[in-house]
């Protein structure tokens, strides 16, 4: 909790992350030599790491940024141990999100609060809040069918929402019910999104309950 006092008013995500990874929960993780391999080249890969922690990876706050960066990327690491501690990332960080915006909102600092948000969304969603590859968050849909569901023009919900079954049947090579079955699981999907969407409206109109903010 101390560590959220040390976040401006203008953070944006790349501080948010940065004070993440340096939370006592991820404090038993370590950065092994053997391992620096295999997180350097996603590193300095802006395609997957968006904020590079340097040249190297040199301590293990570096290694935790570059874990969790490249997990909302959809990197899968060789390594099992890396695979391990990206998990419990993934797993932790929602919870302490959480918290950090209802610290924001208290704090009234709502520039840094809208960046919670969105990594809140990243963490909760394992993807990047601007990525392509929205339908990833599907049930059984992994990265080669949402390709090719990107690759047909359907690149948001409403748009999956809206093909014919047999079309997304056609698309992902798939047999019946699977034109039923993804739209099914899409509205369950909305339906979470929304109460996220509600959840964030309602934090941020208890922030500006006291007056006039500018985001």
């Amino acid at each position: 909790m101390k560590t959220f006092f040390s976040l401006r008013d203008k953070s944006d995500i790349e501080d948010i992350i940065t004070l993440m990874t340096g939370a006592a929960e991820f404090s038993k993780i370590v950065l092994r030599r053997s391992e620096k391999k295999f997180l350097n080249p996603p590193n300095g890969n802006p395609s997957i790491v968006r904020f590079s922690v340097g040249k190297l990876v040199r301590t293990p706050t570096d290694k935790l940024s570059v874990l969790l960066q490249a997990s909302l990327s959809n990197h899968n690491f060789e390594d099992h141990c890396l695979r391990n501690d990206a998990a419990s990332l993934l797993d932790v960080s929602p919870r302490i999100t959480r918290c950090l915006i209802e610290f924001l909102c208290d704090q009234k600092k709502v520039c840094a609060l809208v960046n919670a948000i969105r990594f809140s969304q990243c963490t909760q969603g394992k993807m990047w809040y601007n990525s392509g590859e929205y339908c990833r968050q599907i049930e059984g849909i992994g990265t080669a069918l949402n390709n090719h569901l990107l690759a047909s023009g359907i690149k948001s919900f409403g748009e999956l929402l809206n093909t014919p079954t047999s079309r997304i049947e056609h698309i992902l090579h798939r047999n019946p019910p699977t034109g039923i079955f993804v739209p099914t699981l899409l509205c369950l999907q909305d339906n979470c999104e929304r109460w996220k969407r509600v959840e964030a409206s309602a934090c941020y109109k208890r922030l500006t309950s006291e007056g006039t903010f500018d985001v």
